[in-house]
């Protein structure tokens, strides 16, 4: 009975000592300052998913953001892009990882986003956004309650170049427009063929 239960216990303390898979993009550079989140997680979900777009544009040199932010963020507007041909299985990996580990980052009860508005970490990226005009916009929409992803969309497009050199917006950017939009998809042929 006594080597019953240490196998138990021994067991127990491997499962529960078993490392999460380690992180690819640790080494790249916080471009952003906010707390009150796992910003080990976000950071790598971030440059998981512009890695994504880096393949997916064809630019494997990394040279052109707004090209990259360009070729998938106008038909992502009218929910016309199959995300499943953007993401990699590592960065569906990282979508079911924020569910798991920051479920407050997104609202699925919502009609018009799957992102959190009234969530600590994007409160601070409105809050931080560097273009005056495009902050104020967000943040009266955000504020009132209106902000829904159509009505912000067409100021995207329009300052494409400001978002891309912004990043606070490239953050909301994937965070409504990529992993928000993975909800309600089926990603077990790209885990299965990645």
């Amino acid at each position: 009975m006594k080597h019953i239960l240490s196998l138990f216990v021994g067991l127990f303390l491997l499962i529960g000592c078993q490392e999460k898979p380690s992180f690819k993009y640790q080494d790249q550079p916080d471009i952003i300052d906010c707390s009150d989140i796992n910003y080990p997680l976000i950071k790598e979900a971030f440059y998981a998913f512009e890695e994504d777009l880096f393949r997916y544009s064809g630019d494997t040199s990394k040279s052109d953001l707004e090209s990259a932010y360009n070729r998938w963020i106008y038909p992502s507007q009218d929910n016309e892009f199959d995300i499943k041909t953007l993401v990699s299985p590592y960065t569906v990996e990282l979508f079911q990882r924020l569910q798991d580990e920051e479920p407050q980052l997104f609202n699925l009860k919502s009609v018009d986003s799957n992102l959190n508005y009234d969530n600590a970490f994007i409160k601070c990226i409105v809050d931080n956004v560097r273009d005056e005009e495009l902050r104020v916009t967000f943040k009266a929409l955000v504020d009132t309650g209106t902000m829904s992803p159509k009505l912000f969309g067409d100021r995207l497009i329009f300052n494409l170049l400001k978002v891309t050199r912004d990043p606070y917006m490239r953050y909301y950017v994937i965070m409504e427009y990529g992993y928000g939009r993975m909800f309600f998809n089926d990603f077990s042929e790209i885990k299965t063929n990645g």
